[in-house]
């Protein structure tokens, strides 16, 4: 059976019923985008239990790409890892999809990072270990994520991380065999330079990109450049190496500076691996 087909027979094992949906309750909206609007729910028999609730109306996604997304997450989700928010079902009505997932206290890292400050290295550091290691889980399992950036970094009471949002994963191995992209995915200012030459391209090097670009904006609360691409005066001093005494770079340590040369590299195949990442001091 095609790898698509295969998880297309967990959504249909998993479409929520017109019963269990009347276990929950709404408490408050959390939040919404293009993808649609995500509320607070608590169960009806017991207020200790929350979820997260994403809606998405019907006309803003193909019924494809919401099987996909609901597929890739909950085969992830039934393995499990600490770091990648859980799915637990999906139901369809006539104007709305509905995701019902882990539902994670403390909102998420866009809203914990200070707007041109960023937050303390320590804890930098420490949410970026945990999503190096939400990664590691997600591309041992063939996919890829494709759209890493703080707001789809949620965080927990405990203030762990937890990954979410897989509109735009897709799988990268098969039997073994890595296959390369060509397909579009993720958000302009965390995509990595290679996506934007329309050249068949390696998955796993596009997680890393972001995770760096996702890096920089928690030290420093900026984003460097709008996009990765030649047309962008900042990102071609970036790879110059002209711009490293100016913002954002400037606020951030020597060696960290370092260490994000090393992952925010056009060099596909020198810029850092995963298990490289983890290795690296400035991880200790």
């Amino acid at each position: 059976m095609h790898w698509f087909g295969s998880l297309f027979q967990v959504f249909i094992d998993s479409i929520y019923s017109r019963e269990e949906e009347e276990k929950y309750e709404t408490v408050r909206k959390l939040g919404s985008g293009s993808f649609g609007e995500v509320f607070l729910m608590v169960s009806t028999e017991d207020p200790n239990i929350n979820i997260a609730e994403k809606r998405m109306a019907l006309g803003n996604k193909s019924i494809d790409f919401v099987k996909k997304e609901f597929s890739i997450h909950k085969q992830l989700s039934e393995i499990g890892h600490d770091n990648v928010i859980k799915i637990f079902e999906m139901r369809q009505c006539p104007s709305f999809y509905y995701f019902v997932l882990e539902y994670a206290e403390n909102g998420d890292v866009f809203d914990r990072t200070i707007p041109g400050s960023g937050m303390e290295l320590t804890i930098a550091q420490k949410y970026f270990k945990q999503l190096i290691a939400g990664l590691k889980f997600i591309n041992s399992n063939n996919f890829i994520h494709r759209d890493i950036k703080p707001e789809n970094l949620l965080i927990t009471k405990n203030d762990v991380i937890k990954i979410c949002d897989f509109g735009s994963a897709t799988i990268f191995r098969r039997n073994g065999k890595e296959l390369m992209i060509k397909s579009f995915g993720g958000t302009e200012e965390f995509i990595a330079p290679e996506v934007w030459s329309g050249l068949l391209h390696r998955g796993p090097p596009l997680d890393v990109w972001s995770a760096g670009m996702t890096l920089i904006n928690m030290l420093t609360g900026l984003m460097p450049w709008k996009r990765a691409d030649e047309g962008s005066i900042d990102y071609r001093r970036w790879v110059k190496r002209q711009n490293l005494s100016e913002k954002p770079w400037n606020k951030v340590d020597n060696l960290t500076q370092d260490f994000l040369q090393l992952i925010l590299t056009s060099d596909v195949e020198n810029r850092l691996t995963i298990a490289e990442i983890e290795s690296h001091c400035w991880m200790a």
